[in-house]
């Protein structure tokens, strides 16, 4: 896809974000009362997804429902469970909850735009050979690992933050620790797994830098976009270690499970062109 696509479409799903928030009034009643600075923060948030959906697409090897439904999953399903451990840890009034459960419905909402401007496009090369076909119970076992690395991860990076938030915790009520592990390792874990496999489908078939822009992607639509907006949940000063912490331990995250999951490049005769193995045999055998 040419850049003056990505941004054209990059810039309408920015417009169509403020739209549906402003129509429907999602996410205001999240938003600290008198913060006028909060309304800067939630355009600059929707930026973030819009213009991250935008480079998926232009990478994504699919067109059409497909894509329009696999761009709306990745921030939709990152919300949803933010939206799950949120009301599981923190103590708040009723508005706020419903703020927070409806705020992922703009995620479905922008699908039709989506659905009509990728529908013409041009379709790009399939990324899709960087990810090689596994049994079940390859996928099985790298999920259960990699969902254990993700607990793993979420707790050393809440201990390494732990000292700075604890004056603040140490008012809320908080979940047992059993409840924190169960969260964590058979929801939040497995689902992000599966964010960053999608995601690496959907990115150029380069094991490297495939991993580190999984990374990237998914640590701008997971935690800094949902955490650079002002709340009345939590202070400033802790939302900033929260979005310190959250983008380090989601950014590595996204790069080991990309890693896992995909398979080394094979060098091609052709230096300028670098094949996955079932790709480059799939060429040989079109010959």
């Amino acid at each position: 896809m040419k850049t003056s696509s990505v941004w054209r479409m990059s810039l309408l799903t920015l417009a169509m974000f403020i739209v549906v928030d402003f129509l429907t009034g999602v996410g205001l009643s999240t938003k600290p009362a008198g913060t006028h600075s909060a309304y800067g923060w939630a355009v600059a948030s929707n930026a973030i997804v819009a213009f991250t959906v935008g480079y998926l697409g232009s990478w994504a090897p699919w067109r059409g429902f497909k894509l329009a439904a696999a761009l709306a999953s990745v921030p939709l399903v990152i919300q949803v469970i933010n939206v799950i451990e949120g009301l599981n840890y923190l103590n708040t009034d009723q508005a706020i909850r419903w703020g927070m459960a409806l705020s992922p419905l703009k995620y479905l909402l922008i699908v039709p735009l989506w659905l009509v401007f990728f529908h013409s496009q041009a379709s790009s090369a399939s990324s899709e050979l960087s990810l090689p076909a596994r049994t079940f119970w390859g996928k099985l076992w790298r999920i259960a690992l990699c969902s254990f690395l993700y607990l793993i991860l979420y707790f050393i990076a809440g201990m390494l933050i732990f000292p700075f938030v604890r004056g603040f915790y140490a008012t809320q009520p908080m979940p047992s620790v059993g409840r924190v592990v169960a969260l964590q390792l058979l929801l939040r874990g497995p689902v992000f797994v599966g964010i960053c496999v999608m995601l690496a489908r959907m990115i150029s078939p380069r094991r490297m830098s495939t991993a580190v822009a999984v990374g990237l992607v998914f640590t701008l639509i997971s935690g800094v976009a949902p955490l650079i907006i002002p709340n009345p949940i939590f202070p400033n000063w802790v939302r900033w270690i929260h979005l310190g912490e959250v983008t380090a331990s989601n950014f590595l995250f996204g790069v080991v499970i990309a890693l896992i999951w995909s398979r080394k490049v094979v060098s091609h005769p052709n230096p300028r062109i670098r094949r996955w193995p079932l790709a480059r045999t799939a060429h040989v055998n079109s010959r």
